[in-house]
């Protein structure tokens, strides 16, 4: 029965079986694809929906996906598929199609190299459209160069392909139907076959014909062909190719070097080829068919041998890796075949340190070659790391299709070049607004742009021109006053093959001679692993493998960074608005906004699954933080808050100071209010502060300003942005509270506040009195002093206080709030910050702790001689630091995955003094 007496209605009748046997029996690719979408339980009523992109998520190569999903749509249609190519291209095998784009259409190697790797033999690209070869990264050009050649041979002879060297009859035979082929319309269910099915299972399937009638049928072995990530390829290069593809890859220079050395070569007694075989003008094609001819089955020793002889050992590596994999044995396939499991758990630990949630890292570092349009909507998690910036190979990624692009529509990026990250690194994080927004770097060439910068270049060019650049951006990123060591992960994402000369190798050996043990590696296939393991081993003699992701596509890489906590709140981050109204804060929108940390009404809310042991770990991390003395955090009031019962502790001052807050709201006679809270150092200013924005955020737009140096104007721009957000010109706004923290010049915030104040109030000119009046910022000024009385005294603006004594009712909430630490916390006493507070500051018990914590100290040990330079530089300038990473080298540490080496344990048992901030 014929294809196209089979319906629609017929194909959704079709079992998982029957889909296995038209896979293998009508399209004939090899069963390991028919055999994927049996383990994944693909019937016909599920194919029927099947697209290419599909086929692909399950790691089938490009050319069989085409294949199967026009055969898929001719069998839908009831019609026989119409293609604009000749019929015999169908017998083309997958070294044949390479030979006539290669010597016919004249396409650039690596385009031909390309399709080698996507399987696509002759029937496969008797299937193929424009858009087919596009998504392969062959640009458009070349593309509808293709299509055209391939239709214009209807009107010429066929042309004359010359067969490989090492054709063997499994190609043939997967190519051509078994006799005594059976339709699939007319089987009876066929036995079940396991896709897992081993040599020792050597049972011939049988199909059952109408008649009753058993017909027994050879099994067809071909050799396994490449699925992605698992599978080798099926059938490695013929000797003819490996050598062109070797002539290809040589420079001008280095082509004539070989051909110098070819005319002397002689082996074993073989006279080397005669000159007049070897005249200038001769091709690189022609100079492979003639060594072909004269060497035969040593062409490639005597290739291997002449690179060494001309000293390209990278390529004479490559050559002899790919020599190696064409002379494998079965058993050595079985081998290569053999998969690592819990890839994906394997992945989390990476990006975890081996923990549940990305927040052990503070930053990410992507590094990234030429992506396919098909990739993109499976790169979502770039949105959800927090980048620092991203190094880019492909020169298309900022035009639309582009990763770069693509990342732009939800998240801010600064497109920047390598140049640009030199020379002093106050001066670059500056001016490139590191840190608060995503440097994209575009490494080679970017086509969005007319300018001679925008240019691609060749790798000789590259390594010429650029590799410097990269290798000072590198070393600037890898300073530890940039980036902590240890603290920032590299990754590698490869989402095309790399080539032996690929200037994103040479980014690799950079970052490798400086954080060595902060690199992952996520290849896009196994094949694209191996090639790229093969040259870090060969040039660095490093094994990656324990540091890298290859068994996972990419659908799945990206959902299991995805499922990573924190998670992003389901509803968005809310703002308030007018008339009791809420408004999302969009992702971009605060990216945008970098001088303000934002508090959303909704702010902690199922960012955790809050009964999962993750989380309460966390809450443990972050309470013992802040009672240890760090900075308080919006968790700490969300801890409290849902626990009615054990509130967080209200300082005495907090009814008087949210007042305040309140009635500047009630009556407004200007745009912009400041108030001050004096505070002794340490006794809880800030605190305070954030407590009564915590409780105001469904009424106030709250913000905390990051940084206090930036430029007023700029800041008062973003103020007002925050305040318009989510409404239309004739919309009412919501008033906005920003905390302005460790101010110590009141004259600073008096200019902020008039900055505010003239650029809130231009956008109403000719406006109502009541207009302008409830566009209202009010700026809570928290202002350290030795003598925070006094101050308020003498402040002529609205302000409040706070001093390092404790009324009785908060020596007593204390008091209770130890009680409760016991219950979920290991020795809270050790808890100074919180003890000390406790005691009211008492001068006595702070003497006590310190003469018992040093009663022993050695000054012999690393441990107390760094203790002790805290201490010196603390007596001068109180609140100073020294960076980790210094503390780690002063230590000789050496970060190794998944352990608990840290500064604090090293620091064991004077820990309890110290803490760690986190910038």
């Amino acid at each position: 029965m014929s294809h196209s007496m089979v319906s629609a209605t017929q194909i959704k009748k079709w079992t998982r079986e029957e889909v296995h046997q038209w896979l293998t029996t009508q399209v004939n690719i090899h069963h390991i694809y028919a055999d994927k979408l049996l383990e994944e339980e693909v019937s016909g009523e599920d194919l029927e929906y099947f697209q290419k992109k599909d086929l692909l998520d399950l790691n089938i190569k490009h050319g069989p996906a085409v294949k199967i999903v026009s055969m898929l749509e001719d069998l839908k249609s009831g019609l026989q598929h119409k293609s604009q190519f000749p019929a015999y291209i169908k017998k083309w095998t997958q070294e044949q199609v390479c030979q006539w784009l290669r010597e016919e259409a004249k396409v650039y190697h690596q385009y031909v190299k390309r399709l080698l790797e996507e399987e696509v033999s002759g029937d496969c690209l008797f299937c193929f459209k424009k858009n087919d070869l596009v998504e392969l990264g062959i640009k458009h050009g070349p593309a509808v160069k293709i299509i055209g050649m391939l239709e214009k041979l209807n009107n010429g002879p066929e042309p004359i392909l010359q067969p490989p060297t090492n054709i063997n009859s499994d190609q043939e035979n997967l190519q051509k139907p078994p006799e005594n082929q059976v339709e699939l319309c007319q089987a009876l269910p066929v036995q079940t076959v396991s896709p897992m099915k081993t040599e020792a299972n050597t049972e011939e399937p049988r199909i059952v014909e109408p008649s009753g009638k058993t017909v027994t049928r050879k099994k067809e072995e071909p050799k396994p062909q490449a699925m992605g990530a698992e599978m080798l390829p099926s059938k490695m290069p013929s000797s003819l190719t490996l050598l062109q593809n070797t002539l290809d890859d040589l420079q001008q220079d280095e082509f004539k070097r070989f051909k110098s050395c070819l005319k002397d070569f002689k082996l074993n007694g073989c006279r080397s080829i005669a000159r007049c075989h070897l005249e200038n003008n001769m091709s690189r094609t022609d100079i492979a068919d003639s060594m072909t001819k004269h060497y035969e089955e040593e062409t490639l020793n005597v290739t291997l041998k002449i690179l060494q002889r001309i000293r390209h050992n990278e390529l004479a590596g490559q050559l002899k890796s790919e020599m190696g994999l064409q002379t494998m044995t079965a058993q050595d396939g079985k081998k290569y075949l053999r998969r690592e499991t819990n890839q994906g758990n394997k992945l989390k630990n990476l990006l975890t340190y081996g923990g549940n949630m990305m927040d052990y890292y503070d930053r990410f570092v992507i590094v990234m070659n030429k992506s396919r349009a098909e990739q993109l909507e499976y790169l979502q998690f770039l949105t959800k790391l927090k980048l620092f910036c991203v190094l880019d190979f492909d020169p298309d990624s900022a035009a639309p299709g582009g990763v770069c692009s693509s990342y732009r529509e939800s998240r801010v990026a600064n497109l920047h070049l390598p140049a640009q990250f030199q020379p002093d690194p106050s001066v670059v994080i500056k001016n490139l607004n590191l840190y608060k927004q995503t440097s994209w770097v575009f490494c080679n060439g970017r086509h969005d742009l007319e300018s001679e910068s925008g240019r691609q270049l060749d790798y000789k060019d590259w390594f010429k021109e650029k590799r410097k650049e990269i290798e000072h951006m590198v070393s600037f990123i890898c300073k530890p006053e940039v980036l902590p060591n240890g603290r920032t992960l590299v990754i590698f994402l490869l989402l095309s093959p790399v080539t032996d000369r690929d200037p994103i190798f040479d980014t690799f050996l950079a970052f490798y001679s400086h954080v060595e043990e902060s690199i992952v590696s996520i290849c896009e296939s196994r094949s694209t692993f191996e090639k790229w393991k093969d040259l870090i081993q060969e040039k660095c003699e490093y094994d990656i493998n324990t540091q890298s992701i290859y068994e996972l596509t990419l659908s799945e890489v990206n959902g299991t960074i995805m499922s990573l906590g924190p998670h992003n709140q389901p509803s968005g981050r809310l703002l308030p608005s007018s008339d009791s109204s809420t408004v999302v804060l969009q992702q971009k929108d605060e990216d945008r906004l970098t001088a303000l940390d934002i508090l959303c009404q909704n702010q902690c809310e199922k960012v955790y699954e809050e009964n999962s042991t993750e989380f309460q770990d966390f809450k443990i991390k972050v309470e013992k933080e802040f009672y240890r003395g760090g900075k308080v955090q919006w968790w700490n009031f969300y801890f409290c808050e849902k626990r009615k019962a054990k509130p967080f502790i209200r300082r005495d001052k907090y009814d008087n100071l949210i007042k305040i807050v309140k009635c500047q709201t009630k009556d407004p006679k200007t745009t912009c209010v400041l108030l001050n809270l004096f505070h002794h150092p340490g006794c809880g200013g800030t605190t305070l502060a954030m407590h009564v924005m915590w409780d105001l955020r469904r009424e106030f737009r709250c913000a905390v300003l990051k940084d206090n140096t930036l430029p007023k104007s700029e800041v008062a721009f973003q103020v007002k942005k925050l305040m318009r957000l989510g409404k239309s010109d004739k919309s009412q706004n919501t008033p906005v509270l920003l905390l302005v923290d460790d101010s110590k010049e009141a004259e600073n915030t008096q200019t902020l506040q008039d900055c505010i104040r003239k650029i809130v109030e231009e956008d109403y000119t000719g406006r109502t009195v009541e207009d302008s009046s409830n566009s209202q910022v009010i700026i809570l000024s928290c202002v350290r002093s030795h003598n925070p009385k006094v101050q308020y005294k003498h402040c002529a603006t609205e302000s409040q206080y706070i001093s390092a004594i404790l009324t009785k009712k908060e020596q007593d909430d204390f008091e209770e709030k130890l009680v409760e630490l016991k219950e979920s916390h290991e020795k809270p006493e050790n808890f100074y910050s919180f003890m000390i507070m406790k005691s009211n500051f008492d001068k006595k018990y702070i003497a006590d702790v310190v003469s018992h914590t040093l009663k022993d100290l050695d000054m012999s040990t690393k441990k107390a001689q760094l203790l002790f330079y805290f201490a010196l530089l603390n007596s001068y300038v109180a609140e100073s630091d020294i960076s980790v990473s210094l503390c780690e080298d002063f230590f000789g540490m050496k970060m190794a995955y998944w352990g608990e080496d840290n500064v604090l344990e090293r620091m064991e048992p004077y820990s309890n003094l110290l803490k760690i901030v986190r910038r």
